[in-house]
Order: C-alpha cells, then sequence, then structure tokens
C-alpha cells in the first residue's frame, strides 16, 4: 500500500509558485529569465495553467556557459572520493525532499502519486547512489607500456532532459557527468520545469561548488540553437525523439561536438514457446501502460506464438479494468493522465490513423475513459494480431499503445523483434534465465530484462540504431564524460 502523503495538490501548486520567479541556476545564483519567450507550467489531468515563466535571455545562456567553464577545472581536480560524497549529500538532499518532490511530479506530468515516489524519485535517488558508488571504484590514471593515461573530463556539457521522468532523466546526466569532473549546464523540458527547480535547491544544500550545475529555461529549438556548437561547449547530451536528437547531431557536427543521443524504441517483448505466457502477457501490458506509455523503453510490442493468440486475446481483456486512468491524486491509482491535452491529440491521432488502415483494437481508442470528462487522459489501447509493418507496431506512439504480434516460430519472432529502426529496450520469456539469454544476444537492444528482471541503475541505459549512441548510468555513464589523455615517457 502507498504510504500516506504529506503533501497534498494545493501545497505542491504552492511550492510551484514559489519556484517559478527564480526557476534557473546560473553561477550559483537563483534567477528569473530575462528573455522575451514564456513558458506555461500546467496541471495535465485538470488541463489547467497554474503559472507563467519567463525563458532565459541570450545574455544569460552566455553567462551561464562562462560560469560552467570557470568552474570545471578546479571541480575536475576535486578527488573522486569527494566528488562521490558530495553526490551522496545531494541524495539525501532529494530524499529529504521526498515528499515535494511526488506533489510537484504528480501535478506537473498525471503521474499517480504513489508512482511518483516509487519510479519517479525513489529511481532518482538510487540512480545517484550507484553513480557515487561505481566513481569510487574508478581508476582516474593507469600505466600502459611506457605511457601513463590519464582519464580527463570532457569538460563543459550542455544536457537536455526530457519531461516523461523530469527527475530521473535529469540525475541520469547530471549524476555522472559532475562525477567525472564536469560541469554542466542543463535545460530540462518545459513541461517540467517545477521538478527540476527543486532539484537545483538540492544541489546547493549538497554543496556543490557554484557554476558546477547551471540550469536555464526556455523553448528547446531557441536554447538549442545558441547552445549546440557553442565553442564553450565540449558535450551535448540530449534525449528526446530520434528526429529531434538527428537534428541535434546535425548541429553538433558543425563544431564537432560530441554527442550523446538517447532516442526512441519501440521495445519488444517476446515470449518463446516455452515462457510463461500469463506472467509474460501481465508484465508486459503493465510495464506498456507504466507512467501512461510515456517511457521510451516501454515494452510496446508483444509478440506471442500463433497457436496462443486466443489465450492471450482473453487474458489480456480480463487484465485492462485494471489498468483504467483515474485522478492521479486518487488512493491507488495505476494510471493517470500523460502530460498534456497536445500529447493526448497525438496519441489519438495515431491510434484513430491505425483504426482507418484497418488495424484491430482490441480494447481501448480514442475519447476520454469512462468517468472523466476533462483533462489529457487516454483510454489504454491494445490493437491485435497486428500487421507487423502498419505504422502502429514499427513507430513510436508515447503513449498507452500496445501492438500484439502473431509468431510462427523462435526464428520469426526474432526476425520481428528486430524489425524496426529502435532498438532501446525488450524482453524475453523462456523456461529458464539461461535459455532466456541465448535468445536475448540475438536482439539488437541495449537492454533487455530476462523473465522480468528489475531495472538496474547500476548497468548501462542507451540504444541501438535509432535509439541513439552513448550510455547512461552507473559506471559506463561516468565514461560517457570522460576523455584519456596520454602521457608518453
Amino acid at each position: 500500500m502507498d504510504r500516506k502523503m504529506t503533501v497534498t495538490r494545493d501545497q505542491a501548486i504552492a511550492v510551484i509558485e514559489k519556484l517559478a520567479p527564480t526557476p534557473m541556476l546560473i553561477a550559483g545564483e537563483f534567477v528569473g529569465g530575462k528573455g522575451s519567450g514564456e513558458l506555461t507550467i500546467s496541471d495535465p489531468a485538470r488541463d489547467s495553467t497554474i503559472i507563467a515563466v519567463q525563458s532565459a535571455s541570450t545574455d544569460q545562456l552566455g553567462q551561464a556557459v562562462t560560469a560552467a567553464s570557470a568552474a570545471q577545472r578546479e571541480w575536475e581536480n576535486v578527488s573522486p572520493t569527494d566528488r562521490a560524497a558530495t553526490l551522496h549529500r545531494l541524495a539525501d538532499a532529494i530524499e529529504t525532499c521526498a515528499d515535494q518532490f511526488t506533489a510537484v511530479i504528480t501535478t506537473q506530468l498525471g503521474s499517480p502519486v504513489g508512482l511518483s515516489e516509487r519510479l519517479h524519485v525513489r529511481l532518482a535517488v538510487a540512480d545517484i547512489r550507484a553513480v557515487a558508488e561505481a566513481l569510487v571504484s574508478m581508476k582516474f590514471e593507469q600505466q600502459i607500456g611506457a605511457s601513463m593515461v590519464l582519464e580527463r573530463a570532457a569538460g563543459v556539457v550542455f544536457a537536455i532532459t526530457p519531461w516523461n521522468y523530469p527527475l530521473h532523466q535529469v540525475v541520469a546526466k547530471v549524476a555522472p557527468a559532475i562525477a567525472a569532473g564536469c560541469s554542466v549546464i542543463l535545460k530540462p523540458s518545459e513541461e517540467a520545469l517545477g521538478a527540476a527547480a527543486l532539484f537545483a535547491r538540492c544541489v546547493q544544500e549538497s554543496g556543490l561548488p557554484a557554476g558546477v550545475l547551471n540550469v536555464v529555461v526556455g523553448g528547446g529549438r531557441e536554447i538549442a540553437n545558441e547552445l549546440v556548437g557553442h565553442p564553450g561547449i565540449d558535450v551535448v547530451s540530449f534525449t528526446g525523439s530520434t528526429e529531434v536528437g538527428s537534428a541535434i547531431a546535425r548541429q553538433a557536427a558543425g563544431t564537432i561536438t560530441r554527442v550523446h543521443l538517447e532516442l526512441g524504441g519501440k521495445s519488444p517483448s517476446l515470449i518463446a514457446p516455452s515462457g510463461d505466457l500469463t506472467t509474460g502477457v501481465k508484465v508486459t501490458l503493465a510495464n506498456c501502460f507504466l507512467n501512461s506509455g510515456q517511457s521510451c523503453n516501454a515494452l510496446t510490442r508483444l509478440l506471442v506464438p500463433r497457436e496462443n493468440l486466443s489465450q492471450v486475446e482473453q487474458q489480456i481483456l480480463g487484465l485492462m479494468p485494471r489498468h483504467q486512468p483515474v485522478d492521479p491524486w486518487s488512493n491507488g491509482a495505476r494510471m493517470g493522465s500523460v502530460v498534456s491535452v497536445a500529447r493526448q491529440a497525438s496519441i489519438w491521432s495515431d491510434i484513430q490513423a491505425a483504426k482507418d488502415r484497418g488495424d484491430t483494437i482490441l480494447a481501448g481508442g480514442t475519447g476520454l475513459p469512462d468517468g472523466i470528462e476533462r483533462g489529457a487522459f487516454v483510454r489504454p489501447t491494445v490493437f491485435f494480431d497486428t500487421d507487423p509493418n502498419s505504422p502502429i507496431a514499427q513507430e513510436e506512439v508515447f503513449g498507452p499503445v500496445l501492438t500484439v504480434l502473431a509468431y510462427d516460430d523462435l526464428n520469426h519472432a526474432l526476425e520481428l523483434a528486430n524489425a524496426t529502426r529502435y532498438g532501446l529496450g525488450g524482453s524475453v520469456w523462456a523456461s529458464t534465465n539461461h535459455e532466456a539469454a541465448d535468445i536475448a544476444r540475438e536482439i539488437r537492444s541495449g537492454q533487455v530484462d530476462l523473465n522480468g528482471g528489475a531495472f538496474n541503475p547500476a548497468a548501462p541505459f542507451g540504444g541501438f540504431k535509432a535509439s541513439g549512441y552513448g550510455r547512461e548510468l552507473g559506471r559506463y555513464g561516468i565514461a560517457s564524460f570522460i576523455e584519456p589523455q596520454s602521457l608518453q615517457n
């Protein structure tokens, strides 16, 4: 059972309204934006506006680069042990503010209270501690023959984070970067400013030196145009859509700026003939609808033996009632709203287009769920026995939409598993973990769960193919922000 929250929605709005006038952190000072643009902080479950925030000016972006550049060299010279201690203090500060983070994320994302606490806040704390633990075990100098090889911080990092995990996605970039000795300019999503502003306060409490982390707000395209390829930026780390990631990589290529991309996905959940069909279907459905389907690594393609289609159909129909969206502040809610009415409209458009093409809907569809009259809510939807080449089976919807695909044999299943342009996540269900691992080795994907294996914040996260390149979290995340330097004797 979810523990009782000590912060209400009204109190969460008060926190957001208090943070909004000075959401940015530049050179250790909290400031408001001085740009001409304006951003709206909203409550999607009620389709209501909370407050408007001014975006950063061009001068303020330049100040952030200057501050990060000035702080980086001194921070790199701090010992790994001391950098790890700072990270643990940051994790402590987030834990102290856990209820505020939970309430702010529930309000601004539409995520159920229990999910916001368990997935969004606790996971972020675990991410930071895993990075700190990895850091103290890493060697930053080693002798290779006649050369001394140093692991040097890559420099100033420009981190662009999305709204779907507004705290986890921030720490997945910031924690490894500062662990490596880099300084960071963070541009959080304009749809998730509350969590980023609260995170910046926790950074101040951790004792991180001024300028090592700077937070700027504004429209993604406008800020990217100023900072991607800026001579003061050494690394760009972006999480978001494949199309935007491709544009950022092209822009950064002009100045040979190093880029990390964590992009979209269309992850398969492959239930082998020997696998536990009942458990595999149940867990896949829950994973697909987790966070209202707004996870880049969501299991959105369920691959099952063709002879089991009827059984799978009945099981899904029996499970759907437990995944119906409700007010995210409701006790025991599993699914709340999506992040905005614009996202709602995009998901509905994809569902309707698939229906118009003749794809079969087993459950769900467009329109508000029963009993809900307003807000950015989407009915969880299942397309059944879908054509593998259909756009609904090929392209990321980024909402609670599952496609069920039938295969004839294991070779056919692997062909389907690899038959999209993406390669971020996946899952395999087989009689043993050993058999599941053998199957997983044939899947071109950055992470594959074996028989429901849990997410590991110390393991590398990232994708193959159009899902991007580079890795986040743990020691692999730290390594993404390191450049080796050889001193020849």
